[in-house]
């Protein structure tokens, strides 16, 4: 039952109205001037007030103006003035004070029956709508602790990146992931989902686990970008995409790859001049199905210190009160002024905030710095520099336990040769603490195998820079040709003889017709075997150059 609260000085006029409202099964309460109705409307929540304007003392408009200032729920308690006041300027103050309705006097009961059921209605279904709101409200902010543990708790790798991060609302659209290989390269991810705040926010935990999840087992970024493709072009509602930039980062190579989809240029900078951008190239993630989708990535190498940036859109989305939207012209200027002077990546934050003044921020804004200092010890290695001995060890007939596998085109062609061969050995083998290292000399054996055996790429096609790139082109279309062609790789685990673990030999054979040390030793570096020499007792190369064995110590 509605509970009614009549003000009305008027004593005859308020029972005749009781009375004719209780026989339509309404709870009446009466007070007989602005001040009595204020307490009893503090005291008894009525559902609806109705409110005579002209009394003794306080009137109604006073009245209904301090029942509003007490109460922060207007919607709930609708009120209606009953008046004998026809000017329009008064019935106007009657909406202004803070009532909803206003109806003559002497009212027609009919009228004032379907007023007062109309707006008792519509307050119970702003009741509704409210608590439902509330409801909702509570759901998000339930959801957005979620994220903001899950992204809290994301194990970013901040070795040699500065970053800033400025998001519209607690759960923004833009994610920044970065961890380490088992080989030591570092992963960089930089998104952008569609939109911002929690719609954009939903798809962060899918791809950082993705990200994290594969990087740990050894992947490389672009099975890793395939990866999240399909899982977001599988889950992710049309029109809702990731937009990104990633970085693989190799300092022992002195090499940068770089995928860009769908975000402003990233910039590689080199002592404090823009050396060079590498553009959209990658429909971006979410879009395209995974026959459709392909990761080409831009390699860049140098041997001298670098600085890289990579930015969401909402850096240069940013707009000055005059409407007028971020030249990336400036932002590159302030870049390279930030490097000759040695300033923070904050200086962009202060710098936008300027730009902008009273114009509120439009997106989500992050921005990457990455200082690239390659390791020179490997910068004048030469491939024969890694062999010391000349031919296989023949100590390896008698051993613990091996492993013999042999793969063909298509397993040439999958990413994950040697994450599989890792987890076959950690899953049967106490290998835990030497995962790093066996990952580096298996993920280096097998890649001059296929370079330079099965793909037969001309070694002389790594200079630095651009045509670093071009020879990534080349081994990218030479795999996708590749019909024909095996590696034979042999693992054997020998104990030592004072029952230690002992040693482990990998031995890796490719199909291909061998190759002259001397023409590498003119041509190619040797940067892999640079590498597992260093971690190897020893290594040693079968003539004619299409076997190779390596010998770790446990």
């Amino acid at each position: 039952m509605a509970t009614i609260l009549i003000v009305d000085d008027d004593q005859d006029g308020r029972n005749l109205l009781a009375r004719f409202l209780k026989g339509l099964d309404y709870r009446i309460l009466q007070a007989s001037g602005g001040e009595q109705g204020i307490a009893m409307f503090l005291k008894e929540r009525p559902d609806l007030v109705l409110m005579d304007v002209i009394m003794p003392g306080m009137d109604g408009y006073e009245a209904v103006r301090r029942i509003r200032e007490s109460s922060q729920d207007h919607e709930s308690c609708p009120i209606i003035f009953l008046t004998a006041v026809d000017d329009d300027n008064e019935l106007a103050r009657c909406l202004d004070c803070g009532g909803d309705d206003f109806l003559a006097k002497p009212y027609r009961k009919a009228i004032l029956r379907a007023r007062i059921e109309n707006w008792i209605k519509r307050a119970k279904l702003a009741i509704q709508v409210r608590e439902h709101r509330d409801h909702l409200a509570f759901e998000r902010r339930f959801v957005e602790k979620i994220l903001e543990r899950i992204r809290l708790s994301a194990r970013l790798d901040e070795t040699n990146i500065n970053y800033l991060m400025d998001g519209l609302e607690s759960t923004a659209g833009d994610i920044l992931l970065a961890a380490k290989r088992l080989d030591g390269v570092q992963h960089l991810l930089i998104g952008d989902f569609t939109g911002h705040g929690l719609p954009a926010a939903l798809g962060a935990p899918m791809v950082s686990d993705i990200f994290y999840s594969m990087t740990e087992r050894g992947f490389t970024l672009q099975p890793i970008l395939e990866e999240i493709n399909h899982k977001l072009y599988d889950r992710l509602p049309t029109g809702m995409y990731l937009a990104m930039a990633a970085l693989e980062v190799d300092n022992s190579r002195g090499r940068i790859k770089c995928w860009n989809a769908g975000v402003p240029d990233i910039l590689i900078y080199d002592e404090a001049k823009l050396a060079c951008r590498v553009p959209s190239m990658v429909i971006p993630l979410g879009i395209a199905d995974t026959k459709t989708f392909q990761a080409v990535g831009y390699q860049y190498q140098s041997w001298t210190p670098k600085r890289l940036y990579a930015y969401s859109d909402g850096v240069i989305e940013s707009k000055n009160p005059d409407g007028a939207m971020l030249d990336t012209k400036i932002l590159e200027s302030l870049l390279q002024q930030m490097i000759e002077h040695h300033e923070p990546l904050e200086t962009i934050r202060t710098f936008l905030e300027a730009f902008r003044g009273e114009t509120p921020q439009l997106d989500d804004i992050t921005m990457v710095e990455l200082t690239f200092t390659p390791s020179e010890s490997c910068s004048t290695y030469r491939f024969s520099d890694a062999l010391s001995a000349p031919n296989f060890s023949e100590e390896w007939e008698h051993y613990d336990w091996g492993l013999d596998l042999t793969f063909g085109p298509d397993a040439i062609r999958s990413a994950g040769m040697v994450p599989q061969i890792l987890a076959i050995l950690t899953m049967r083998f106490e290998l835990s603490d030497h995962l790093a290292n066996l990952y580096t000399i298996l993920k280096e054996l097998m890649d001059n195998a296929i370079d330079w055996g099965v793909l037969q790429l001309e070694p002389s096609t790594l200079p630095p820079s651009g045509a670093a790139d071009r020879l990534a082109q080349q081994r990218a279309i030479a795999l996708k040709k590749l019909t024909e062609g095996q590696i034979h790789l042999t693992i054997r685990h020998q104990l030592s003889h004072d029952g230690g673990r002992g040693a482990m030999a990998f031995r890796v054979k490719d199909s291909g017709p061998g190759f002259s040390l001397a023409k590498l030793d003119d041509d190619h570096p040797g940067l892999g075997l640079c590498t597992v020499s260093k971690l190897c007792q020893k290594i040693s190369l079968a003539y004619p150059s299409n076997a190779i064995e390596a010998i770790y110590s446990l």
